[in-house]
């Protein structure tokens, strides 16, 4: 038996409030990320330059400065 109209749109309103509230949970989680990235960036970075790498270039046969 088929179901009616109204109840196929009230499944499918509650599977696309479903579907927002976890895009909502993965999109916290990847700002959290974010900001635990920024902070290991900030915290490690200082003192710890990297100095250049001179490129070689294949094209030339001669490094890049």
């Amino acid at each position: 038996m088929l179901k009616n109209e109204k109840s196929l749109d009230e499944e499918l309103r509650e599977a696309v409030r479903k579907m927002a509230h976890s895009l909502e949970e993965i999109l916290q989680k990847v700002n959290d990320a974010n900001l635990k990235l920024d902070h290991l960036i900030e915290t490690y970075h200082v003192g710890r330059q990297i100095p250049p790498v001179n490129a070689y270039d294949p094209f030339n046969g001669y490094y890049q400065q």
